[in-house]
């Protein structure tokens, strides 16, 4: 994660835009487990489906 490393590490973090734009971060792992569900429910098939981390 390009703006996590920045942060761990004490290092500016660059946003471009006027920064008040807010993002809510995901895993990858929730991501992956996600998609591997999603395969095997019928519901899913077609659809459109968001997903994100908790609200920022």
């Amino acid at each position: 994660m390009v703006v996590g490393n920045a942060l761990q590490e004490n290092r500016p973090v660059f946003l471009i835009g006027s920064g008040e734009r807010k993002h809510s971060f995901i895993a990858a792992a929730d991501v992956a487990a996600f998609a591997v569900a999603a395969l095997n429910n019928a519901t899913a098939l077609n659809g459109k489906i968001s997903l994100g981390g908790p609200e920022p």
